[in-house]
């Protein structure tokens, strides 16, 4: 197996897979969208990780050790890391902390020429916190929460909480948790799920299972025998038993999901890697609230406070990538800007873009590029008049609007170059971060003493060395290059 790579043959491993992987990444017309993803390893050990979104290639771990993660730090391991790549990097994609807000307004200042948006999927999970579990404080040490002005899902908000203490329950015990499962297997269901604590994408998950194994839970607590147990235990049962029997038990449970269901869609979409950022503005502006406000369920009080939230997480996650995408996709036109200022500010963005992060704009470039930007609105005009096929290759994603800007893109020279960056950086890191799970399978607890450099080189062969089927002339899936370590 390729874990049991050691001494000179990981090195050797190492090296062919590199050299190929550069060779790639310094291809002509090559772009490099960076993600990062921090977390701990199998020790806790703060590592940092890097991969290149546009082509699922990983690039490097880093371990912090205890280095504080401020704006300036994020910023300059950013640098080093582009200036370390080969090839033509046109930002990269990071999570919405204030930190990474700041370490972009560094680079921004830096790199005038790249760009740097907010990953969308963190921005939608906060949405689902914001519906769901809004920022809670306790008055006077005492358990009463406070929540926000004006939020009208406090009853929403304590259901989930019971529908998490059921789920909880039947885990913690095996008679009922294996009863359960036996029903649903029977059944052709799936378990329950628990949502994960920092993924609010998974609580629609949760509330479905949920729904599917209703009648089932419903038959369980109904038992003659449920209540049983000492005082305490004897409580806890009644607890979940009033929650699985309440009238309004499914009701809710499909309230809810209505709810979540518009903002899960987009998670999912967004955590492909070939999502163009234009689609953000897309989502956030037309789409989400135009959904939320087909929700029959809702009253007016709560479809605005919904509405208001998805403003603001558009407007915490909004990035100079996003309002230029939305622009320079053909596939859209600009009367989808909410406002007039709006939009001046985009284009005035497009127009001041540099040749490079050392040379500054000029008054004959700025008119080549408002001339080219006229142009391209001119030929999205005549595409959407005549709805014909083209249109409806690019609406049908037979072809991407980054080969639309490739291929298409020739009569607009100056307006090609920014738009070939725009639409090779990624909307989302959470593509990436599924092949950042890969790093916590090599170093398992069985393998927890593998050195930092070690893991990182195991990680950047295992990952990269498929991009085909063979790299550098070598086939590594057999065992040819492995010893026991």
């Amino acid at each position: 197996m390729i874990f049991a790579l050691a001494n000179k043959y990981l090195d050797i491993c190492y090296h062919e897979v590199k050299e190929e992987t550069d060779r790639r990444l310094g291809a002509p017309d090559t772009q490099v969208c960076l993600t990062t993803d921090g977390w701990s390893d199998v020790n806790m050990e703060p590592v940092v990780n890097y991969m290149n979104a546009t082509m699922s290639v990983f690039l490097d771990s880093k371990y912090t050790e205890a280095q504080a993660h401020t704006a300036e730090w994020i910023a300059k391991d950013l640098e080093d890391t582009m200036a370390a790549l080969p090839a033509n990097v046109c930002g990269a994609c990071t999570d919405n902390t204030a930190a990474n807000k700041g370490a972009w307004k560094i680079l921004e200042a830096k790199f005038p020429t790249k760009l740097f948006p907010g990953c969308v999927c963190h921005a939608l999970n906060l949405l689902v916190k914001d519906i769901f579990g809004p920022g809670k404080t306790k008055l006077g040490g005492n358990d009463v929460p406070r929540y926000p002005n004006g939020y009208p899902f406090e009853h929403l908000a304590n259901f989930v909480d019971s529908c998490k203490d059921v789920i909880r329950f039947i885990r913690n015990n095996g008679q009922l948790k294996s009863a359960l499962s036996s029903l649903q297997k029977a059944n052709h269901l799936g378990r329950l799920v628990m949502p994960a604590p920092t993924r609010w994408c998974t609580l629609q998950q949760c509330l479905v299972s949920l729904h599917e194994s209703e009648s089932l839970l419903h038959d369980l607590v109904s038992a003659r025998d449920f209540i049983t147990g000492s005082a305490d235990q004897r409580l806890r049962r009644m607890a979940v038993k009033e929650t699985v029997t309440a009238v309004d038990f499914v009701s809710k449970l499909e309230h809810c999901i209505s709810i979540l269901s518009p903002i899960d869609k987009w998670i999912k979409i967004f955590q492909s890697d070939r999502v163009p950022v234009s689609e953000v503005f897309d989502a956030f502006v037309h789409q989400l609230p135009h959904a939320i406000g087909d929700i029959w369920s809702l009253n007016l009080h709560e479809s605005k406070y919904i509405v208001a939230a998805v403003k603001a997480r558009w407007e915490f996650v909004y990035g100079d990538a996003h309002g230029v995408g939305y622009l320079l996709d053909p596939r859209f036109v600009d009367s989808g800007f909410d406002s007039m200022e709006f939009k001046e500010d985009v284009v005035d963005f497009v127009v001041n873009y540099p040749p490079s992060d050392t040379a500054p704009s000029t008054n004959s470039r700025r008119d080549a590029l408002s001339r080219d930007l006229k142009e391209f609105q001119k030929y999205c005009l005549k595409l959407h008049s005549a709805k014909g096929w083209r249109l409806e290759e690019l609406k049908s994603k037979k072809k991407t609007v980054a080969e639309f800007w490739m291929l298409d893109g020739q009569a607009w020279p100056l307006l090609r170059e920014l738009a070939l960056r725009v639409f090779n950086l990624v909307a989302s890191s959470a593509a990436s971060e599924r092949n950042f799970s890969m790093h916590g399978f090599i170093q398992s607890k069985k393998r927890n003493r593998l050195s930092p450099s070690t893991v990182t080189k195991l990680m950047y062969i295992k990952t990269n060395y498929n991009l085909d089927d063979e790299v550098g002339g070598k086939d590594y899936s057999s065992d040819e290059y492995t010893n026991s370590e």
